[in-house]
This record gives structure tokens, sequence and C-alpha cells, in this order.
């Protein structure tokens, strides 16, 4: 449950439910299914399950527990009609609602023809509650409408749309016995573009049926540079709410005792018992023999991130490009695919070929790459793309020992000039980027402050199938510290943590400067396996000059990155050599 939602009309989410499957083009871009995705594997945290549909009995009293009022959004990721949710699950969720009359609770669903049902049957007491608010999802005529006419036959008191995202003119719409509208664009990568004509068609229509019209968002891809103004002001209507009665401590106690005696656990932290745990009735919470509901989801859990021991040969500045393609190398012989992205790909030496990882990687054979993207803002770097792109040879036939011949694959090389930055979410959009199942790498070899968070962000949450794009991002170390103390222009810094929480880094020391990038990589956007590896100032070892930090969610790659940083200078081995090796 989140006490806070950024949510423009709530005040907080509740969640007793998590994970929910596609039904309709709203869900398309599914902005919870992106959230819990990110976490898929990461032990212990809420979405380790990713965004598989399951129960969270855990989570059924904490309305009760809030002594202010607020405006609670019920299943933000979820739908509580889900097919999948049990009949008897959904009444003790309308259950904890009806007791807690002092919340206004607003339940949005896609599912309205299972909502009329249940409101006309065993929900019929909670249909008529005012502080409990029921809602469909319109997103185009085709879907959203028949939900509209569902959601007016039911006995609800407050009935609202959420008309979000907003894909097409709906038209004339019938608003009889609609006591709410809100509209709004779709957001993130991918976004579809919503037209002014359509939401002022639609806030008409709501003036003149006298119904309470609040407007979201225009969305997009940077939804915070569109804004939520429409015709120069914002639009926050609405319905009337009752005074709320909050009871005392012993009017809760009882609240919560009730939903309590309807649940049972097993285990006391239901994690180690899980597979045990059934739901039961209300009659007796100790007695065995009462006939069982339905069972709990039993939990998946990831393999543990595998802890690689320290190494003793350094890679050093002058050859890091070396490592990022002595580890593609390793990685494609297992894929045979994939697609490389360099954020900041000109040579940082012109002249010195084993420090431009772009080169390397694209000279590296065999060549089973297939696609590139190559970004740079800076023209003199851009003509060295270019030259490096014209000097690739033709698809060759590949022989080797014992083997069948084969054919390299067509390879596309694109060059984008500009800021990645600014660039990148562009191309995101277009889709430009495979986001199948296709491997993806992503070199982020910064000097300083140039790779803002939200490209970072924007990358990990891309991909809609297989694992998220594979990150090697440098981190400056060894004038970091100087950098930060000595920074008049706050914005850079700014964009490239993503807020005001670098100000702290000036007191933290180089290495828990580290651990709080790998603990961000793991917690905000949700890698299996992120892993800092040192790159020092020369071969001897000296100073720290970054960490790359390689952010990964395939099972193989940590061990394969030891392999790679401890050879990344020595002779490479032959792909014969490394299959057997690999018991490929």
């Amino acid at each position: 449950m989140s006490a806070h939602s950024k949510i423009e009309w709530t005040d907080a989410t509740w969640n007793p439910l998590r994970g929910c499957t596609k039904i309709s083009p709203g869900c398309a871009h599914c902005y919870a299914e992106s959230f819990a995705e990110r976490f898929r594997g990461v032990v212990g945290h809420p979405y380790e399950q990713g965004f598989d549909l399951r129960l969270v009995p855990e989570k059924l009293s904490e309305p009760l527990r809030w002594k202010k009022p607020k405006t609670v959004f019920v299943n933000s990721m979820s739908d509580l009609f889900h097919e999948k949710v049990p009949d008897a699950y959904i009444q003790l969720v309308v259950d904890v609602m009806t007791l807690a009359p002092w919340h206004v609770f607003q339940v949005l669903t896609k599912r309205a023809d299972r909502m009329k049902r249940l409101l006309s049957t065993v929900l019929r007491q909670a249909a008529d509650a005012p502080h409990i608010w029921w809602g469909v999802s319109v997103e185009n005529r085709r879907y959203g409408l028949p939900r509209l006419t569902a959601l007016q036959q039911t006995p609800a008191r407050v009935r609202f749309l959420s008309i979000e995202p907003l894909l097409e003119d709906l038209g004339q719409i019938d608003l009889t016995g609609i006591d709410w509208v809100i509209v709004g664009g779709e957001s993130g990568i991918g976004a579809r573009p919503m037209q002014k004509s359509w939401v002022t068609s639609l806030r008409g229509q709501c003036a003149a049926a006298h119904v309470p019209f609040f407007f979201k968002q225009w969305g997009g891809v940077q939804k915070a540079k569109t804004g939520r103004a429409l015709d120069g002001r914002f639009h926050d209507d609405q319905p009337p709410r009752q005074a709320p009665i909050v009871p005392g401590e012993a009017g809760r106690r009882a609240a919560l005792a009730a939903v309590e005696s309807r649940r049972i656990m097993a285990g006391r932290d239901g994690r180690d018992h899980l597979q045990k745990a059934r739901w039961c009735g209300m009659s007796n919470k100790n007695d065995d023999k009462t006939p069982l509901l339905f069972p709990l989801p039993e939990p998946t859990s990831a393999d543990t991130e595998p802890r690689i021991k320290p190494l003793s040969a350094p890679v050093w500045t002058s050859n890091k490009a070396c490592l990022i393609e002595r580890y593609l190398y390793y990685f494609i012989l297992v894929t045979k695919h994939g697609t490389y992205i360099d954020g900041f790909a000109g040579p940082q030496e012109p002249g010195s070929d084993e420090t431009w990882a772009a080169e390397l990687v694209l000279e590296s054979e065999p060549r089973l790459l297939r696609h590139f993207h190559l970004f740079d803002s800076r023209q003199e770097q851009i003509r060295h793309l270019s030259d490096l792109k014209e000097a690739q040879p033709p698809p060759r036939r590949v022989q080797h020992p014992g083997k069948k011949a084969w054919m390299e694959p067509r390879r596309t090389i694109t060059i984008h000039e500009g800021d990645f930055n600014q660039v990148l979410p562009d191309i995101l959009h277009e889709g430009t980027i495979r986001q199948d199942n296709e491997a993806i790498f992503c070199l982020l070899d910064q000097r300083t402050f140039e790779c803002h968070w939200a490209t970072v962000e924007a990358l990990a949450r891309y991909k809609t199938a297989g694992n998220k794009i594979e990150l090697f991002y440098f981190l400056p170390n060894a004038w970091l510290g100087r950098a930060l103390a000595n920074q008049k222009n706050e914005g850079p810094v700014y964009d490239w943590w993503g807020g005001d929480g670098w100000k702290r880094w000036r007191t933290l020391t180089p290495d828990e400067r580290k651990n709080s990038f790998v603990k961000r990589f793991k917690d905000e956007l949700g890698y299996w396996s992120v892993k800092a590896w040192p790159i020092y100032e020369k071969q001897e070892g000296g100073r720290t000059m970054y960490y790359m930090i390689h952010a990964t969610d395939h099972p193989e790659a940590p061990l394969l990155m030891a392999r790679a940083y401890a050879n990344a200078v020595n002779p490479r081995e032959s792909p014969e050599q490394l299959l057997l090796e690999l018991g490929l």
C-alpha cells in the first residue's frame, strides 16, 4: 500500500492483489506491468514474481490502520474483478471497504460485466455505500462504451469513468447516471497520441450533463513536459462526498479483528509455509475442518546472484574497451544474436584502436551481433563513426574445423547524431530498437555527468519480452568527489542523478558511492545481478578511475563477465576452445 500516491486523482493506493493480464488496447502499454516486471526475480521484493496474478492477503487490513481519511485507489496494480480472482476473495476485499467508511475507495475495472453481476448480488450492500466509488476504463468506442453501459446497469450509488488512455474520439456518449469523468493521455515509451479536440468534446459533454470533469494529463513520452493544463487551467473536479467520521481506537480495533478473523496465514512470515497456506471459512480460524475456499498462489523465486571472487588481474583505463569486446565475444557465442547500443560511441583517443569500444565490437569475430546503434553529439566523432561504418565488410561465409559452414548475418549500423539523452527517447518511441527476446547490450561510457538517470531508466524499462537491456555503466570514481564539490551549475548533476539525492554524495566515501549505485540499479531498475568492476589507472593498479557497473538479468552473464575481466588483455580463446570450456 502506498500512503502517498503520485496519481493526480487519488491520495493513496491499496493492492490486496498484484498482477493482471491484458484484455484490450488500453492495456498495451500498462504502467503497472512495466513497473512490476522490473523486479521479477528480485528475492524479497513485493514484485519478485513480476506481474503474475496473485493474492496478497497480508495487505487486506491495511486501510483499517489509517486514522486519517484518505481517497484510496483500490488495486492500482491489478483488477479486482479479474476472472481468476475468486468471488470469496473479492468479498473479503469489499468487506474491508465497508468497514472503513472514513475513507473513500475508488474501484476501477476493465471487467465490467463481472462487476455488474457481483454488485447486483453478493455485493449489493456495498454497491449502495456512498464512500465506495465504482468505475470502468474507457479507451475507445469498441471496448470502452460497452463497459460504460454495463456500469450504468449496476446499482452502484457512485459511478465514474476513467477515460485513459484516450485512444480515439469517442463522439457523443451517454453520461446518464455517471458521477465523475477522468480523462488523460497515455504516457511513457510508445505512448499513443491524444488529440485536444477529443478532450474538449468530453469536457463539453460533462458540462452539459453536470458531471464533474477531471483532466489528468496530456501524456506522451515525457509527460512532465506536456503537463496537465487544458486551455490554460487545471480541471480537478470530483464528486461531492460526505464528511468522514473516524472511529476511535476501540472501533478501529474491532474492525481489524473482524478482518483478521476471516483469514488464516500458515507460518509467521508467510514465506516458509506459503505452499501449505490456505484461506479458510469464517467460522473458526483454528478449526482444521473448515472447508477450503481457495489456495494461495505458490511463490516462485529466482536463483540467487552468484558470488564472484575478487580478481587480481586488473583492467586499466586504456584497455577498458577490450573488456566490453571480450565479454560480448563470449556472450554472442551463447546467444548467436544481439543488438549493441553505444551512447557515447566516438573514439575517446582518436588513433588508439584499443580504446575505441565501437570499433572493437564491430570488428570482433565471429560477426554475430546484428544491429548497432551508435550515438554521439560531436561532428568530428560522427565523422569517425561514419568512416568506421563504411569500412565494414559484407557478410562472409565462415568455416570452422569440424563445423558446418555458415553465413554471417546481415548487419545494420545506424549512427545517431545528437545528445544521447535527447535522441534516445525518440528512438525508443519509434520502436526502431527491437523489444522481443533478442539480447540487447548498451555501453554508457561517460566521462562524468553525461548520462542522465532518466535515460538509464528508459533503457531498463524498454523491452517487453525476455531480459532487460544489459547495461555497462561507467561510474567515475577518482575525480567524482572533486567534481561534486566544485560543481557550480547543479543542472547537469541533477539530471545525472535524477533529483537532489546527489547532494548527500559529497560526504560519502568512494566505496559508499559505488555501493549506493549498485543498490540503485537493483532496487529501482530491478536487475537480477549488478556488479561493479574496478577500472584502474594503470596496468600495475594504482587508483580506481572508474567502476564499470554491469547490470544484467541473464543467469550466465556474471560468470562470463568475470572471465572477460580476467582475460581482457590476454590472447583471445578460439571459438572452439571457448565453446568446449563452456560445455556448449
